[in-house]
C-alpha cells in the first residue's frame, strides 16, 4: 500500500511536469551588420498567413496583438516606426505542427523486473507545437539580417494563453539588437 502510493505520487508529478507548456527561444543575425545603420522599421503583414492551417493563430485579433506587441518591444528599443522606406521590414509567422509524447515508467523494485514480475505504465498525448518567426529584413534588398524565433507547446485553452504569447514575443525581441542612440558613450577609466 506504502509503494503504491508512493509510486502514483510520483508518477502525477512527472505528468504534471511533463504537460507544463515548454518553450525554447532563440535568434540568429549576420554578424556582418552593424545595426547603429538602421533606425527605421516597418511592420508587413505576410500575405501566406493561411488562417485555415491555424484560425486561432491566424485570427485578425491575433494579428494585431502580435503587431502590437513587436511594435512597443521595438519603440522601447529606440526605433521610429515609419511607413515610406523603412530601413527595416519586420515580418512574422508560424508554423504548426502535430507532435506525441510517449512515456514509459517501471513499476515494482528493480529485482522484480529480472522475474518479469512488475509493469510498465505507459503515457502518450498528443499536442500542437507551434514556431513563431520574427524576421528582420533590410528595407531595399530584402536581404535577411535578423531571425527570432520561439518553438513550444500551443495550449489555446489556457486563461494565460495571451499573456504567454506577449512574453514570448519579448523574449525574442529582447535578442533584437538596441538602437545606439548618436550621443557619444561615456568611457569610464580606473585610477
Amino acid at each position: 500500500m506504502k509503494y503504491n502510493l508512493l509510486s502514483s505520487f510520483f508518477l502525477f508529478s512527472v505528468l504534471v511536469s511533463a504537460c507544463s507548456p515548454r518553450f525554447a527561444v532563440n535568434a540568429d543575425q549576420d554578424t556582418q551588420v552593424s545595426f547603429e545603420d538602421y533606425k527605421t522599421f516597418a511592420i508587413v503583414s505576410e500575405p501566406s498567413a493561411d488562417v485555415s492551417q491555424d484560425p486561432v493563430f491566424n485570427s485578425s485579433l491575433n494579428q494585431e496583438r502580435l503587431r502590437r506587441s513587436i511594435r512597443e518591444t521595438l519603440l522601447q528599443k529606440g526605433y521610429r516606426e515609419t511607413a515610406e522606406n523603412p530601413d527595416l521590414e519586420i515580418r512574422f509567422f508560424n508554423q504548426l505542427k502535430d507532435r506525441q509524447e510517449t512515456q514509459t515508467f517501471n513499476n515494482g523494485p528493480i529485482f522484480w523486473r529480472f522475474y518479469g514480475v512488475g509493469g510498465n505504465q505507459v503515457y502518450s498525448r498528443s499536442y500542437e507545437e507551434g514556431t513563431l518567426f520574427i524576421e528582420a529584413r533590410e528595407g531595399q534588398s530584402q536581404r535577411l539580417l535578423w531571425q527570432g524565433w520561439a518553438i513550444g507547446e500551443i495550449n489555446y485553452a489556457s486563461k494565460k494563453y495571451r499573456d504567454r504569447l506577449s512574453a514570448k514575443i519579448e523574449q525574442i525581441l529582447d535578442k533584437f539588437p538596441e538602437q545606439s542612440s548618436s550621443a557619444p558613450k561615456e568611457i569610464t577609466t580606473l585610477p
